[in-house]
């Protein structure tokens, strides 16, 4: 028997579906009508009892609950901008102001405010520091789990409110402030919570402020080429005596008690007349030397009064990496220019030029290296040039600005000194000039690359060691003004032995004013167009193993800016004698 088949003949009740109601659900419905009907003939008890519950509860309510009050200060943030020229703070305009103004609003819920302001209040008694637990829900949770409440630190109250929004620091819409609030049962404690962290926003603010010179400092470090602290090119000769008179003069009126003097041999030079000076005059000046140049000719060729100087190493750096570069560069392009020619400072010594010889120790790359001192003639480089083509395709030629090509119509410095990059001409267009004319044995042309100053002011290329070198000699030369007086250069001498390691010590003035090592002949490969394997120990250790951290801000580098303040004038106008 099928489920349709048992069904038939029982009867079929109506179901409830159809929108009728049953007779219980009636009689229901009708129930809760009479009793509302009846609620409502009899209002007036309801009233009654209503006014009854709420005056014994209202009461109640008002002595169980506090009620909650919201604290609040405001901070005008102004940005104020050091003119650059003056020194002086002035309201300026910068962009991105409203990320300025949040930035501030975080630092004043930071954790340098908020530990402030714990130690501030821990000992006055606050009933917020030993009251509030968070949240009444967080609470309440814990009452019910059993959980006992553990007595908090100011520090960890103050920042369970700010997690909490009970603390809020945020800035006002399309104004300069930003508001400060606290919502608490407890007016009095707000306030003095409140003023404590404006106070000590401020406090971090200012001495943030205090430190931004010694950061402008630090900043000295990885700032290229003295850029920020400047430079003078004025020779101090025997025969301009008024110009020594003018610096006495000078020195006397500022109470001037120590002369740091950095630079090459030209600036031990001016150091140590300052230093006779002083003598001969009675001042109670000290004059130390801080050695720096990029050429290392500094002391003597025996390496005896100083094995290199701050500079070299990352001078030195540069080459090595970039002969890399322009190999790939000479690689590529070799089919149409198959000689690069590229000029390296080095004017009387060769020590930049050698130095590309670092990026090539095991000599795989068709390269000459010519420095002022190898010695050979135009032609025999030229002869040098096409056998290397003929051996390699290509060849790269590193030549020192200072190698004899002939007439550059030069200009010179007030030292005498040939300013290469100022002549009519230089070493590098002549000789692609003369390989161009003369004819190469290869297809295509010689073509030219002049880095110029970048080999001196990159900071990428710069060496770790070198950087570190030249700030620890700084401080010897500190040292040696106040330990050992006047006339004293500060120096570096290398340790004997496998492991590079070197010693700070001084010499006097007198031994490297105007001195000029030489490159050691033994150094110079017997062709005359590469440097040897001894050259290559020595140099080597000043290159470092990893690249220098330079401090960026929206992608570019970041460089000291000291307030420009110079000291009160007290002596008359005076023009140098070789300006007049």
């Amino acid at each position: 028997m099928n489920e349709i088949q048992e069904y038939n003949g029982m009867p079929i009740e109506p179901s409830n579906g159809n929108g009728q109601l049953s007779g219980a659900e009636q009689e229901g419905s009708a129930n809760i009508l009479d009793m509302v009907f009846g609620v409502l003939r009899r209002w007036y008890i309801v009233f009654v009892v209503f006014v009854l519950i709420a005056g014994a509860g209202l009461p109640a309510i008002w002595y169980f609950i506090e009620p909650e009050y919201t604290v609040t200060a405001h901070i005008r943030i102004a940005p104020i901008i050091q003119n650059i020229l003056t020194g002086d703070a002035e309201r300026g305009d910068i962009s991105n102001y409203d990320m300025f103004v949040n930035t501030q609003a975080r630092i004043i819920t930071s954790s340098r405010v908020v530990e402030r302001v714990a130690d501030d209040l821990s000992g006055r008694d606050l009933a917020f520091f030993s009251q509030y637990r968070g949240p009444f829900a967080d609470q309440l949770k814990d009452a019910v789990r059993g959980d006992r409440a553990e007595r908090l630190d100011p520090v960890e109250v103050l920042n369970l409110a700010i997690n909490n929004g009970i603390i809020t620091a945020s800035p006002l819409r399309n104004t300069e402030l930003v508001a400060v609030s606290m919502e608490s049962s407890n007016p009095a404690d707000a306030r003095r919570i409140v003023d404590s962290f404006v106070r000590h926003y401020m406090s971090v603010e200012g001495s943030a402020s205090a430190q931004g010179q010694d950061e402008e400092i630090s900043l000295l470090r990885t700032t290229p080429a003295a850029g920020y602290i400047g430079t003078c090119r004025y020779k101090l000769k025997e025969h301009q005596e008024e110009d020594y008179q003018r610096v006495v003069e000078i020195f006397k009126a500022h109470d001037v008690g120590y002369f740091f003097y950095i630079g090459g041999n030209d600036s031990m030079d001016t150091a140590n007349k300052i230093a006779q000076l002083a003598r001969e005059e009675g001042l109670e000046l000290v004059a130390t030397g801080i050695p720096k140049t990029i050429d290392n000719d500094v002391g003597d060729t025996e390496f005896e009064l100083i094995d290199h100087t701050p500079g070299y190493g990352s001078t030195a750096r540069y080459w090595a990496l970039n002969i890399q570069n322009l190999n790939e560069e000479n690689r590529g392009s070799s089919p149409a220019d198959p000689v690069m020619v590229v000029q390296l400072m080095g004017r009387k010594i060769g020590f930049i030029p050698a130095a590309v010889r670092l990026g090539d120790p095991d000599r795989e790359m068709p390269l000459l290296i010519v420095m002022q001192e190898s010695g050979i003639t135009v032609e025999e480089l030229t002869d040098r040039v096409n056998e290397l083509l003929k051996e390699r395709g290509r060849a790269i030629v590193a030549v020192s600005e200072g190698f004899s090509v002939g007439d550059l119509g030069e200009s010179r410095d007030s030292f005498g000194h040939t300013q290469f990059s100022s002549s009519k001409m230089t070493v590098e267009q002549i000789l692609v000039n003369h390989l161009n004319e003369v004819g190469i044995e290869a297809r295509g042309a010689a073509r030219g690359n002049i880095p110029g100053t970048d080999q001196r002011h990159n900071m990428i290329y710069a060496s770790k060691v070198d950087l570190e070198e030249a700030y620890k000699v700084a401080q010897k030369a500190v040292l040696i003004a106040r330990e050992e007086g006047s006339g004293y250069m500060a120096s570096i001498l290398r340790r004997p032995g496998e492991i590079y390691s070197v010693d700070y010590d001084r010499v006097e003035l007198e031994k490297v004013a105007n001195s000029e090592r030489e490159f050691p002949e033994e150094w110079i490969s017997g062709d005359r167009t590469d440097v040897t394997d001894e050259f290559v120990e020595y140099a080597e250790p000043l290159l470092g193993e990893d690249w220098v951290s330079l401090p960026l801000v929206n992608g570019r580098q970041r460089f000291a800016r000291l307030k420009e303040r110079y000291a009160e004038k007290k002596c008359p106008d005076y023009t140098p004698q070789a300006y007049r």
